[in-house]
């Protein structure tokens, strides 16, 4: 193999321990990287956008294909233990896409594929979200309702931000929750006589 070939595997293997690749090689959600998600990457190798078989889960490295990029990254974690937040990390992401989150004064380690109690403002106990604290971080747009899935949470904090539009009905679903701090946004919306519901 030429150094030239040599110093290019490098380079990918590199990227692909890197905390910023792209999702988690975990497919199935069992919270190791094992044979049960080759298999499910195999079906869709080769794909790119477009294609009937294409899923951007198996596209690791994010370039629109699934290829060789991301078999480099998927071989590189195999054997991997992952932790296992259910939903919880989807619902985050739909945060931090609703609110701007590039623009945020702190998203340190958002998106990324550590551990969410490494996420700036998350807090984490037992596997689940606890907590959720983004004071004065520059956070713009309007809440999702998908925070209604954080079922653990026990602590919400917007405070002091640029948000707007209504507050999500979806936040009576949060039973655990006993501290919730809205104020300081732009939000005119009135708030929803579901919030009544919540016992804490």
């Amino acid at each position: 193999m030429s150094s030239a070939v040599l110093i290019s595997l490098g380079s990918l293997y590199s990227q692909a321990r890197s905390p910023h690749s792209a999702g988690s090689p975990d497919f199935d959600g069992n919270g190791t990287v094992g044979f049960s998600d080759f298999v499910l990457f195999a079906e869709a190798f080769g794909s790119g956008k477009g294609d009937a078989g294409y899923d951007a889960r198996y596209d690791l490295d994010g370039n629109g294909a699934v290829g060789f990029g991301d078999f480099v990254i998927f071989a590189s974690r195999f054997g991997d233990r992952v932790p296992v937040y259910g939903g919880d990390r989807d619902v985050l992401v739909a945060l931090y896409e609703a609110t701007d989150g590039p623009n945020w004064a702190n998203n340190t380690n958002w998106l990324t594929e550590k551990d969410l109690s490494t996420w700036h403002g998350v807090g984490v106990h037992n596997g689940r979200v606890t907590a959720l604290v983004l004071t004065d971080n520059n956070l713009s747009g309007t809440i999702p309702e998908k925070l209604g899935q954080l079922t653990y949470l026990a602590e919400l904090s917007f405070f002091g931000n640029n948000l707007s539009g209504e507050i999500p009905s979806e936040i009576s679903q949060l039973a655990k929750l006993g501290n919730l701090k809205l104020s300081g946004n732009q939000i005119t919306s009135r708030i929803p006589k579901e919030l009544g519901q919540l016992a804490n």
